[in-house]
């Protein structure tokens, strides 16, 4: 039993994680390796893209209301980082579904 994982509650909510993400893909159709991949690549695109785009809308917001910039880049770096952890973490996931479901039908 390790201190930051007392009593296995982070595996376990991990591994409900994937079982519920695996069935979404499944109803998505995802039941080829080369779909998959393309999917993971397709969601590196939209984090680029969704970061760029608050990072611009922030900036513009910023500059029509330069008394509240504060507020507005504190507000665009939580939007950023949940954003990044969000997008990283399904990452994860499709390449977890991919070493599982396809790596031992090759």
């Amino acid at each position: 039993m390790s201190f930051t994982n007392l009593f296995n509650r982070v595996s376990r909510k991990r591994g409900e994680e994937y079982l519920a993400f695996r069935v979404q893909l499944k109803q998505a159709g995802l039941d080829t390796e080369e779909k998959a991949k393309t999917m993971l690549q397709k969601s590196r695109g939209r984090m680029l893209g969704l970061s760029a785009m608050v990072s611009v809308v922030t900036l513009l917001v910023s500059l029509f209301w330069p008394n509240l910039m504060g507020i507005f880049i504190v507000f665009g770096t939580l939007t950023l980082v949940w954003l990044l952890i969000t997008i990283a973490r399904g990452q994860l996931l499709i390449k977890q579904f991919i070493q599982q479901e396809f790596d031992g039908k090759r």
